[in-house]
């Protein structure tokens, strides 16, 4: 999977037939970002709902494929990316996925920027 700079995160809900009957399914997306610009998505998961436990193990999954070089992560407010903005989470994402000395942002939203630690807005976006 390789080096991805820019990590995108996001989730849609979309109907699936299950046992004879529609229910809602929520699909968990990211996508990466090299250091050329070069956009691709690098993994997408069906899940029962978006809860931090879903977003977690996502999380994992891609890191466990190779992903690495992490800078700076971008979602929506999505709940279970509210849960992995705790600083319990946010230190499990950090380790999980950033080089060891960077000081960037993991999470970011328009409304919680302000709380998190140590955050900088990078420069040339």
């Amino acid at each position: 999977m390789g080096t991805s700079v820019y990590l995108f995160l996001d989730a849609r809900y979309e109907k699936v037939r299950r046992n004879g009957s529609v229910q809602d399914a929520t699909v968990l997306i990211a996508v990466g970002v090299d250091n050329s610009g070069y956009r691709q998505v690098l993994g997408v998961s069906v899940s029962l709902s978006e809860h931090e436990v879903h977003w977690r193990d996502f999380l994992l999954s891609l890191a466990e494929r190779g992903l690495a070089g992490v800078q700076l992560v971008i979602s929506d407010d999505h709940a279970g990316l509210k849960a992995v903005r705790t600083m319990r989470a946010v230190r499990f994402i950090s380790a999980l996925l950033m080089p060891a000395g960077s000081r960037t942002c993991v999470m970011r939203s328009r409304k919680k920027a302000s709380a998190l630690p140590d955050c900088k807005t990078p420069t040339g976006l």
